[in-house]
């Protein structure tokens, strides 16, 4: 089985879906062997176009400094929650969808991350602080 890397493609603002561009990882991330992931997600660091010698594709998209990203680390800092009441889903930043997805739930989302990017400031303003019997973290 082959595992397929798709990326959101913004260049073109105005139009009203999200276009998909295939990718590849680099033969040098740790996860190219891999042929399963324990979540669906991958998290990357930078992207580069590759020339090939291939008339039909010329260049391909690949993906370095890629890790897997699980649900939650997508809910809590994948960019802003959406909720679709007709599907009951969730998406972070208009493109990844999540099934079971309610008002209640998308609000409980946002004040935790409200809290999480409160802690976060707190230890990047002030790294003494000690976060470890904080009731968020």
């Amino acid at each position: 089985r082959e595992l397929r890397y798709f990326v959101r493609d913004d260049t073109d603002e105005g139009r009203n879906y999200v276009k998909r561009v295939r990718a590849f990882l680099h033969p040098s991330s740790l996860l190219f062997k891999e042929n399963y992931y324990s979540c669906p997600y991958v998290a990357f660091s930078q992207q580069s176009v590759q020339q090939q010698n291939n008339s039909q594709f010329p260049t391909r998209l690949v993906l370095n400094g890629c890790s897997e990203a699980s649900v939650y680390s997508l809910l809590l800092f994948g960019g802003k929650l959406a909720v679709d009441h007709q599907t009951s889903k969730i998406s972070a930043d208009g493109w990844v969808r999540f099934r079971g997805g309610s008002t209640t739930v998308a609000a409980m989302l946002d004040r935790l991350r409200q809290a999480i990017d409160r802690l976060l400031l707190q230890k990047s303003e002030d790294p003494t602080t000690q976060i470890r019997d904080h009731p968020v973290a």
